[in-house]
Protein backbone atom coordinates (compact mmCIF):
# COMPACT_ATOMS: atom_id res chain seq x y z
CA UNK A 1 0.00 0.00 0.00
CA UNK A 2 0.97 3.51 -0.87
CA UNK A 3 1.00 6.58 1.07
CA UNK A 4 1.35 10.14 -0.56
CA UNK A 5 2.13 13.06 1.11
CA UNK A 6 2.68 16.29 -0.63
CA UNK A 7 5.12 14.60 -3.36
CA UNK A 8 6.59 11.68 -1.98
CA UNK A 9 5.07 7.81 -1.76
CA UNK A 10 6.09 5.89 1.04
CA UNK A 11 5.04 2.18 0.80
CA UNK A 12 4.26 -0.86 3.07
CA UNK A 13 6.05 -4.21 2.64
CA UNK A 14 4.98 -5.74 -0.51
CA UNK A 15 2.67 -9.34 0.29
CA UNK A 16 2.32 -11.99 -2.20
CA UNK A 17 -1.33 -12.40 -2.99
CA UNK A 18 -1.02 -15.42 -5.45
CA UNK A 19 0.89 -16.63 -8.54
CA UNK A 20 -0.24 -15.91 -11.79
CA UNK A 21 1.26 -15.74 -15.33
CA UNK A 22 -0.47 -12.66 -16.81
CA UNK A 23 -0.04 -10.61 -19.63
CA UNK A 24 -1.97 -7.32 -18.76
CA UNK A 25 -3.28 -6.62 -15.65
CA UNK A 26 -5.65 -4.42 -14.66
CA UNK A 27 -6.47 -2.65 -11.34
CA UNK A 28 -10.17 -0.45 -10.79
CA UNK A 29 -11.21 1.80 -7.58
CA UNK A 30 -14.63 0.73 -6.74
CA UNK A 31 -14.21 3.10 -3.43
CA UNK A 32 -12.16 4.17 -0.59
CA UNK A 33 -12.37 0.45 0.83
CA UNK A 34 -12.73 -1.28 -2.16
CA UNK A 35 -11.03 -2.18 -5.83
CA UNK A 36 -11.36 -5.03 -8.55
CA UNK A 37 -8.03 -6.69 -9.81
CA UNK A 38 -8.08 -8.04 -13.58
CA UNK A 39 -5.75 -9.84 -15.59
CA UNK A 40 -5.25 -12.36 -18.43
CA UNK A 41 -3.37 -15.17 -18.67
CA UNK A 42 -2.20 -15.33 -22.11
CA UNK A 43 -1.25 -18.30 -24.06
CA UNK A 44 1.31 -18.74 -27.00
CA UNK A 45 2.39 -15.49 -26.53
CA UNK A 46 -0.77 -13.54 -27.85
CA UNK A 47 -2.81 -11.35 -25.88
CA UNK A 48 -5.77 -13.48 -25.77
CA UNK A 49 -6.12 -15.82 -23.05
CA UNK A 50 -8.30 -16.44 -19.81
CA UNK A 51 -9.45 -12.70 -17.73
CA UNK A 52 -9.62 -13.27 -14.38
CA UNK A 53 -10.75 -11.23 -11.88
CA UNK A 54 -10.56 -10.68 -8.03
CA UNK A 55 -12.04 -8.27 -5.48
CA UNK A 56 -9.83 -6.25 -3.07
CA UNK A 57 -10.35 -4.50 0.15
CA UNK A 58 -8.47 -2.29 2.17
CA UNK A 59 -8.57 -1.64 6.27
CA UNK A 60 -5.78 0.12 6.78
CA UNK A 61 -2.46 -0.94 5.29
CA UNK A 62 -4.03 -4.78 5.06
CA UNK A 63 -5.16 -5.82 1.55
CA UNK A 64 -7.27 -8.71 1.46
CA UNK A 65 -7.88 -10.26 -1.52
CA UNK A 66 -11.33 -12.46 -2.57
CA UNK A 67 -11.80 -15.57 -4.00
CA UNK A 68 -11.82 -15.72 -7.61
CA UNK A 69 -14.75 -14.63 -9.90
CA UNK A 70 -15.40 -16.96 -12.61
CA UNK A 71 -13.25 -16.33 -16.00
CA UNK A 72 -13.81 -15.79 -19.68
CA UNK A 73 -11.90 -17.63 -22.08
CA UNK A 74 -10.49 -16.88 -25.41
CA UNK A 75 -10.76 -12.92 -24.52
CA UNK A 76 -8.80 -10.39 -25.30
CA UNK A 77 -9.41 -7.27 -22.38
CA UNK A 78 -10.39 -3.87 -23.41
CA UNK A 79 -11.17 -1.52 -20.91
CA UNK A 80 -12.62 -1.30 -17.94
CA UNK A 81 -14.20 1.83 -15.86
CA UNK A 82 -15.83 2.35 -12.45
CA UNK A 83 -20.05 2.53 -12.74
CA UNK A 84 -20.37 2.65 -8.57
CA UNK A 85 -18.88 1.39 -5.54
CA UNK A 86 -19.76 -1.82 -6.38
CA UNK A 87 -19.76 -2.49 -10.17
CA UNK A 88 -17.62 -2.02 -12.88
CA UNK A 89 -18.25 -2.26 -16.66
CA UNK A 90 -16.07 -4.17 -18.35
CA UNK A 91 -15.22 -4.64 -22.87
CA UNK A 92 -13.97 -7.86 -24.29
CA UNK A 93 -13.31 -9.02 -27.49
CA UNK A 94 -13.60 -12.63 -29.21
CA UNK A 95 -13.28 -14.49 -32.17
CA UNK A 96 -16.88 -13.69 -32.66
CA UNK A 97 -17.87 -10.35 -31.28
CA UNK A 98 -17.07 -7.41 -29.13
CA UNK A 99 -18.98 -7.65 -25.38
CA UNK A 100 -19.64 -5.85 -22.54
CA UNK A 101 -20.13 -7.12 -18.81
CA UNK A 102 -21.12 -5.66 -15.93
CA UNK A 103 -18.59 -6.81 -12.99
CA UNK A 104 -19.81 -6.74 -9.16
CA UNK A 105 -17.79 -7.17 -6.12
CA UNK A 106 -19.50 -6.58 -2.94
CA UNK A 107 -16.46 -6.07 -0.85
CA UNK A 108 -16.75 -9.61 0.71
CA UNK A 109 -17.19 -12.92 -2.10
CA UNK A 110 -15.58 -12.96 -5.28
CA UNK A 111 -16.62 -10.63 -8.02
CA UNK A 112 -19.87 -12.01 -10.37
CA UNK A 113 -19.74 -11.43 -13.85
CA UNK A 114 -23.05 -9.86 -15.32
CA UNK A 115 -24.96 -11.14 -18.83
CA UNK A 116 -22.82 -10.35 -22.04
CA UNK A 117 -24.22 -7.66 -24.37
CA UNK A 118 -23.04 -7.60 -27.64
CA UNK A 119 -22.12 -4.45 -29.85
CA UNK A 120 -24.92 -3.94 -32.37
CA UNK A 121 -22.97 -4.92 -35.75
CA UNK A 122 -19.56 -5.60 -34.13
CA UNK A 123 -17.19 -8.87 -35.15
CA UNK A 124 -13.73 -8.95 -33.11
CA UNK A 125 -10.95 -10.36 -34.38
CA UNK A 126 -7.30 -9.47 -32.59
CA UNK A 127 -6.63 -6.01 -33.26
CA UNK A 128 -9.91 -4.75 -32.56
CA UNK A 129 -10.56 -2.23 -29.16
CA UNK A 130 -13.32 -1.04 -27.49
CA UNK A 131 -13.58 1.96 -25.06
CA UNK A 132 -15.53 3.04 -22.59
CA UNK A 133 -16.03 6.16 -20.71
CA UNK A 134 -18.69 7.02 -18.11
CA UNK A 135 -21.21 9.08 -18.38
CA UNK A 136 -23.11 8.90 -15.13
CA UNK A 137 -23.53 5.31 -13.23
CA UNK A 138 -25.92 3.97 -15.31
CA UNK A 139 -24.60 5.12 -19.01
CA UNK A 140 -21.46 4.87 -20.87
CA UNK A 141 -20.38 6.12 -23.85
CA UNK A 142 -18.19 3.26 -25.98
CA UNK A 143 -15.89 3.69 -28.93
CA UNK A 144 -14.48 0.52 -30.99
CA UNK A 145 -13.33 0.25 -34.14
CA UNK A 146 -15.35 -2.46 -36.65
CA UNK A 147 -14.06 -4.32 -39.75
CA UNK A 148 -14.20 -1.88 -41.78
CA UNK A 149 -11.89 0.51 -39.39
CA UNK A 150 -14.38 3.15 -38.58
CA UNK A 151 -15.34 3.95 -35.15
CA UNK A 152 -19.19 3.18 -34.28
CA UNK A 153 -20.30 5.22 -30.83
CA UNK A 154 -22.57 3.42 -28.78
CA UNK A 155 -24.51 6.14 -25.83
Amino acid sequence: VGTISGGSISWTSPTLMFTATAYKVWLTRLSDTAAILNYISATGGDVSGTISSYGLTLSGSTVTQSAAGSTLTSSIFCDIVRLDSTRAMVSYVTTTNTYLRVLTYNGASAPTWGTAASLIGSSAFSDRTAAITLVDTDKVVVFYTDPDNTIPIFI
